[in-house]
């Protein structure tokens, strides 16, 4: 018996369907797939008693990324931890160029951290938030020689 590999990701979220729509920006792909659960199921799983939640799945290729809504409890409205801060994450996301993706997301009101920076072997990168203050990484690899 072995793991075999990662199922998925989830991102807990303020409004479901901002959610998708702003991952949506970054290539994320609608399943259609929506599941609300409030009863002793989700309470026992997730140890959090009167949880009332909605998901919805997005693919990228072979990736799955799962955003949830918590109807209930409330929690913090804003993630409030840093990427240094144990339970802090990033999502990194390989593109194109991110240059051209910092410029098309900054338009479109995504905020950012910093601007495009260099790092070495010709990699350029850039830290941004989503919506609910979830770090995403943008990173590009200069083309081989």
């Amino acid at each position: 018996m072995a793991i075999r590999g990662v199922g998925h990701t989830s991102i807990t979220v303020r409004d479901l369907d901002r959610a998708v729509a702003f991952y949506a920006l970054l290539g994320f792909e609608d399943t259609g797939t929506r599941l609300h659960l409030a009863d002793e199921f989700i309470e026992t799983l997730q140890a959090i008693p009167g949880a009332d939640i909605t998901a919805a799945v997005l693919a990228l290729g072979d990736y799955a990324l799962e955003v949830i809504q918590y109807h209930a409890p409330a929690g913090y409205a804003r993630n409030p931890l840093r990427t240094s801060d144990v339970g802090g994450f990033h999502l990194c996301l390989s593109v194109d160029s991110a240059d051209e993706e910092y410029a098309r997301l900054k338009a479109a009101g995504m905020e950012f951290k910093s601007p495009v920076l260099d790092y070495a072997g010709g990699i350029r990168v850039v830290y941004g938030w989503d919506p609910d203050g979830n770090t995403i990484e943008l990173l590009s690899r200069a083309p081989a020689d």
